[in-house]
């Protein structure tokens, strides 16, 4: 210990004194005294580190894993939905869509030599008969509401009681054109086919026009799924000119894979079932389901093909088409909130189900006139880009043509409007529904639109975000203050509509 110096009283501190403790200790070898307990700590710290590197070591493999399981199944999903994507973009909407994987799909070369016969061709015979059957004389199906939804059928169709298993009848349109191929063919091997034979002589005019109906059908069909791959070209012994070769390989579907799910879903009829039409069903003439076509003028409302009666829109997230019973419950919690219709001119008074229910009957009558199209905008199942929508389907707000007019000199105007819940604001979904009802309206009658020439909407003068929304699609040249100010109204023609969108794109 140091000395104190001499003459002075000096009291020792607490840190003096533990001081002095630290300085006796080593004087007498700390360093085999404190050796020990460094060794302990090392050791536990080593320890503890090898835990905490097993512990991660642990978290990456388990991360790695479910990174790796994620991708696995990430890529079969693709790798079934890139075929059903490449199939929507080319046919209608149909369940049977969902069943299809690349698997299903074959490269195959056509038999194309003439002179050489197959299953299907040459001279008649039972077996040939009979392998024409099979895939023609398939059974009926059944589908969902929301298939014939999506398909953009029409609700009125034929329904199976809940007794007989519920859904709607149908039929995969592919078999008809395959009838239709199979009576060319007994047509040609009349006289062989003896119900053939006697149908065309004794029931000759409805012969010929059913022949008629199946050459044009498989037009339509050839036309409407037009095989896109080339055939090419050979030189030939003998013949001095290019001579065409028709048996490049071609990408099919597996017919097999559409028998197996027709089979599937196939209408099983019940024992002693009878079918019979309910009530309220309802009933078409033929000559009326013709008589459509030719576009007739009802009360002096001009009416449109059936294509357009029952419109379906769809924009790159948003499916606009007619309401259905089911989205009564949706409607009317759409226009009771009153978030949603705070800027309305007209609110509705009675929100509730059961009215939405009567206005869906009464905007089904009226879109058969053509007075109006009325429809409701729900999320696509699958967007352009082919990743799936949330809440696929979910209705989200209503829109369409309020109404069809004729003014003085005869133009066709459109009154339109669009309403979109308030939870899903702010994600552009005003825009595309308002721009896919403006091409509709303007859209000629035989390119399935409204054949309008004029279009307008209005809002309140306070409904400044509806108003930014039109403004930004260039249509403020065409605002106009009304009603002393309280309401606003955007009013131009087809011309004017298609001017905007050159100048946009």
């Amino acid at each position: 210990m140091a000395s104190k110096p001499h003459g002075v009283l000096q009291l020792e501190t607490p840190e003096e004194k533990y001081l002095d403790r630290v300085a006796d200790s080593e004087d007498h070898d700390s360093s085999s005294s404190l050796l020990p307990s460094i060794e302990k700590s090392g050791r536990r710290l080593q320890q503890n580190h090898q835990r905490r590197r097993l512990v991660f070591i642990l978290i990456g493999q388990v991360t790695f894993f479910v990174f790796s399981l994620s991708m696995l199944v990430y890529s079969l999903y693709l790798r079934k939905q890139v075929p059903q994507n490449c199939l929507r973009k080319i046919s209608s909407p149909s369940p049977v869509l969902e069943a299809f994987t690349d698997d299903d799909y074959k490269w195959v070369h056509w038999n194309t030599t003439l002179n050489t016969f197959g299953e299907f061709t040459g001279k008649y015979s039972e077996e040939k008969a009979q392998a024409w059957l099979n895939i023609t004389a398939t059974p009926l199906i059944t589908v969902s509401e929301a298939n014939m939804v999506s398909a953009g059928a029409g609700l009125d169709s034929v329904r199976v009681p809940e007794s007989a298993g519920g859904g709607y009848l149908a039929q995969l349109d592919g078999f008809h054109a395959l009838h239709c191929l199979r009576v060319l063919w007994y047509d040609h091997h009349s006289e062989e086919i003896p119900e053939t034979k006697k149908s065309k002589l004794e029931n000759s005019r409805h012969y010929e026009a059913h022949y008629e109906h199946c050459v044009d059908l498989i037009r339509q069909s050839l036309t409407c799924h037009f095989d896109t791959s080339f055939a090419t070209f050979n030189w030939l012994v003998d013949i001095g000119e290019p001579f065409p070769y028709f048996s490049n390989p071609k990408k099919c579907v597996n017919m097999d894979k559409i028998l197996d799910w027709t089979y599937e879903h196939k209408f099983h009829k019940p024992e002693g079932f009878v079918w019979e039409a309910p009530d309220d069903a309802h009933l078409v003439r033929v000559v009326d389901r013709v008589a459509q076509w030719d576009e007739p003028r009802v009360d002096n409302i001009f009416c449109h093909k059936m294509s357009s009666l029952n419109p379906h829109l769809r924009t790159e997230n948003l499916l606009l088409r007619p309401a259905v019973p089911s989205d009564a419950a949706v409607l009317a919690a759409i226009f009771a909130n009153p978030s949603n219709t705070q800027h309305e001119p007209h609110k509705p008074r009675n929100p509730t189900e059961e009215e939405y229910q009567r206005r869906i009957t009464k905007w089904d009558d009226l879109r058969a006139l053509g007075k109006a199209y009325f429809l409701v905008i729900s999320r696509r199942a699958t967007t352009e880009t082919g990743s799936a929508s949330p809440s696929a389907d979910s209705v989200i707000g209503f829109g369409g043509i309020n109404a069809i007019s004729t003014d003085a000199q005869g133009k066709r105007v459109a009154d339109l409007g669009v309403l979109i819940d308030s939870s899903e604001w702010r994600k552009g979904y005003g825009r595309e529904s308002l721009q896919a009802t403006l091409d509709f309206a303007f859209r000629k009658v035989e390119a399935e639109g409204a054949g309008c020439e004029e279009a307008f909407f209005e809002t309140l003068a306070v409904n400044t975000p509806f108003q930014a929304l039109a403004d930004h699609m260039g249509l403020v040249k065409w605002k106009q203050v009304k009603s002393e100010g309280k309401e606003v109204e955007y009013r131009f023609s087809k011309e004017d509509w298609e001017g905007i969108k050159n100048r946009t794109a």
